[in-house]
């Protein structure tokens, strides 16, 4: 029940639920003053640029809601350029260094991150870029408060629309945040950086198990590939031409070198279809109709670069599968088409899951150890091999008799096993140091929570 005079301006239930009001009483109840985020910031949103506009190549980015991480950092990783002359034309949208990005649509809304780079960036439309300008606010201390739960909270709490929650400029302005004296502001700001400096620490030790798994099972293997060499020009005898292909890339000497590096390792080298049990199966992607049902789908999005495979959160569709489609313990995934073309994974779980489209996957006969199998087939050499044999320029794909033609070395089980246990310890080691880095950084957020509504000191 509210009374009259607590109406702000909402008539929406949503706007007063409990969890809501409880929250805005801790903060004003606490023992730091509390101020509208309009009274020390100065806030800019961002502008609709014209996809015409895009260029190919520039030195001025576009910085869009998809650049903004979870962990609060902005990533150009997936780049759109716009005009160098834009830079100056639309000065109000540069992004400065140290500008706080939030996103202000969409299922991340309230998102921010922090602008710590040196390239040009203009902001996109449904971003915001905030600044604190006011002596009594850190600058870092009020990117930390705008990335707690609790900001993240009162942004849903201010959206309007449900099935694409937005949020205003005044919306985002009228927030209420905490604002305790300067030196609580730098032991907020010290807790957050130190958090981060461990979280990257362990993250980078986690990349670097990972990576030097390639390495292992190749030193075991005895296979010491070539280095690449740029090839402008060269000439290969029509007697070494293969496999009916008679395109220049395929035919590459450096690609000669690393099926005769394979050939000259420890072990013997196979064919991939020798050692599958049953031949490789397809899955299905169900039509827009089917979707929807009781059947839990694995698509591409959910195989992961590291190989693992997302059971959270993935679509589901009606019984439209046949039994083969259905994951097995231990099959081998392979993706067939698009721009994660040749990534591997691998399925460990109980749980009934089907196959989606663009994904073909496989059981390894008797003489195959299944994790080692996976292993080779995400080291440089394999996916070197799998490129090798992409088709298509704009939407390139990967057909069946290709996979199964892969060359892979099999030695004795027992030296197979003894390489999956290895290569299994150190993914499981860099797993764990990466849950290690998310907890504790989840840890310090929680400490810095209680000090900024006054819990602690």
């Amino acid at each position: 029940m509210l009374r009259r005079g607590e109406i702000e301006g909402r008539l929406d239930p949503y706007f007063y639920e409990p969890e809501f009001r409880q929250i805005e009483k801790n903060l004003r109840n606490g023992k730091y003053e509390v101020v509208k985020l309009r009274d020390i910031t100065h806030f800019q949103a961002g502008f609709a640029f014209k996809s015409q506009d895009y260029v190919d190549l520039s030195s001025t980015f576009l910085l869009s809601i998809k650049h903004i991480t979870e962990d609060g950092t902005i990533t150009f990783g997936d780049p759109t350029f716009l005009p160098d002359e834009f830079h100056t034309e639309f000065a109000d949208f540069q992004v400065h260094h140290n500008d706080i990005v939030i996103a202000m649509t969409g299922a991340t809304i309230g998102k921010v991150g922090l602008f710590d780079d040196s390239v040009y960036a203009l902001l996109n439309q449904r971003n915001g870029i905030i600044r604190s300008n006011s002596a009594r606010c850190n600058g870092m201390y009020l990117f930390y408060f705008l990335s707690t739960e609790i900001f993240r909270t009162f942004v849903r709490r201010n959206s309007n629309g449900s099935a694409q929650p937005n949020i205003s400029e005044t919306d985002i302005t009228k927030i209420a945040i905490l604002l305790p004296p300067l030196d609580v502001q730098s032991r907020v700001v010290q807790i957050m950086q130190e958090a981060h400096a461990t979280k990257r620490a362990k993250e980078a030790e986690a990349r670097a198990l990972l990576e030097s798994i390639d390495g292992y099972v190749l030193s075991e293997l005895g296979i010491t590939l070539p280095k690449e060499q740029r090839e402008m020009m060269f000439r290969v005898p029509f007697s070494r031409v293969r496999g009916g292909r008679f395109d220049a890339p395929y035919n590459r000497n450096y690609f000669m070198e690393i099926d005769n590096a394979l050939q000259s390792g420890r072990f013997k080298v196979v064919h991939l279809h020798s050692i599958i049990e049953g031949g490789l199966k397809k899955g299905y992607l169900p039509k827009n109709e089917e979707k929807g049902g009781d059947y839990p789908v694995i698509q591409i999005t959910s195989i992961q670069s590291d190989g693992t495979i997302e059971t959270g959160d993935v679509l589901t569709a009606q019984n439209v599968f046949s039994p083969s489609q259905q994951l097995r313990w231990h099959d081998i995934l392979v993706v067939v088409t698009g721009a994660t073309i040749g990534k591997i994974g691998y399925w460990d779980y109980a749980d009934t899951y089907w196959l989606g489209g663009d994904i073909v996957k496989f059981q390894t006969s008797e003489e195959a150890y299944p994790y080692y199998l996976y292993s080779y087939l995400r080291t440089f050499a394999a996916q070197i091999h799998l490129k090798r044999h992409i088709t298509g320029a704009t939407n390139g794909h990967l057909s069946p008799k290709d996979i199964e033609n892969l060359l892979i070395p099999l030695p004795p089980l027992s030296v197979q096993e003894r390489i999956a246990r290895e290569a299994q310890a150190r993914r499981e080691r860099a797993r764990a140091l990466e849950r290690e880095a998310a907890e504790l950084l989840q840890t310090a957020k929680a400490e810095v929570e209680r000090m900024i509504v006054g819990e602690s000191a």
